[in-house]
C-alpha cells in the first residue's frame, strides 16, 4: 500500500523507516513559501538517504529535509531550480566531493545538529561555489579551532555563517592565517579542543 515504507531490525526490534520515492514526493507538502519559493515538505519522515530528486521534476527553490535520518550528503541530481537546502537534525558525517556540481544556484544550505566532524568535509562544502549561507552549528566540526575562519577562507563568497554575518574583518584575517598554507600545516593549525568535544558530546547524550 506504501511502497516507501520498509523496516529494518535495530537490536532486535523492528523499527520502521521511509524511503524517499517518487511516491513519497508526490505525497508530500508542497507551497509557496514565506521569501516566494515554491517548496517541497519532507520533514520527519525517518529518511535514511537522499534518493530519488529526479522525481521532483526540477519544481523546486527550497527542499526541506530537516529532521530525518540521513548520513551522508551525496551528490545532487540536476536540479537547477534548487537555491535552498534544509538538512538540519540529521546524521550527516559525510559530504561528497561536488555534491552540488548540478545545482548550479544552490546559495542556502543549513546543516546544523548532524554529526560532521572532520574538516575534509567542510573542503568538499566549499566545492560548492554558489553557497552564500551555510549553517554547520551542534556539529563538533564547529569546535575546531579556527574553524570559522577556515570555512570563510575555504568559501569567498559566505556572507552568513552559522547566521552570523561574515565580516570584512574575519576575511582579511582568514586570508592571513591560510593563504599558502601546505596540509601539513593546516593539521597544525586547525586542532581539536578536548574540552570544548566532550562539553559537546554530553550535549549530545541528553
Amino acid at each position: 500500500l506504501f511502497p516507501f515504507l520498509f523496516q529494518r531490525r535495530v537490536h532486535g526490534d523492528l523499527q520502521l523507516r521511509m524511503r524517499l520515492t517518487a511516491d513519497l514526493i508526490h505525497h508530500s507538502g508542497q507551497y509557496l513559501n514565506a521569501i516566494n519559493e515554491f517548496q517541497i515538505d519532507l520533514r520527519g519522515y525517518k529518511i535514511s538517504a537522499i534518493e530519488n530528486l529526479t522525481a521532483t521534476n526540477d519544481q523546486f527553490g527550497t527542499i526541506d529535509l530537516t529532521d530525518n535520518e540521513i548520513t551522508s550528503l551525496a551528490e545532487l541530481p540536476p536540479l537547477r531550480r534548487l537555491k535552498t537546502l534544509l538538512l538540519g537534525n540529521n546524521r550527516i558525517y559525510k559530504v561528497e566531493k561536488n555534491f552540488a556540481e548540478a545545482t548550479p544556484i544552490l546559495e542556502n544550505l543549513v546543516l546544523s545538529n548532524n554529526r560532521i566532524v572532520r574538516i575534509e568535509e567542510i573542503d568538499n562544502l566549499a566545492t560548492c561555489k554558489t553557497l552564500i549561507r551555510l549553517s554547520l552549528g551542534d556539529n563538533l566540526v564547529s569546535k575546531i579551532k579556527h574553524y570559522r575562519l577556515y570555512t570563510i577562507f575555504k568559501m569567498p563568497n559566505l556572507r552568513v555563517l552559522d547566521f552570523q554575518k561574515v565580516k570584512l574583518k574575519e576575511k582579511l584575517e582568514a586570508k592571513k592565517m591560510f593563504s599558502g598554507q601546505s596540509p601539513e600545516s593546516l593539521q597544525k593549525t586547525l586542532v581539536l579542543g578536548k574540552s570544548d568535544l566532550s562539553s559537546v558530546e554530553k550535549e549530545k547524550e541528553k
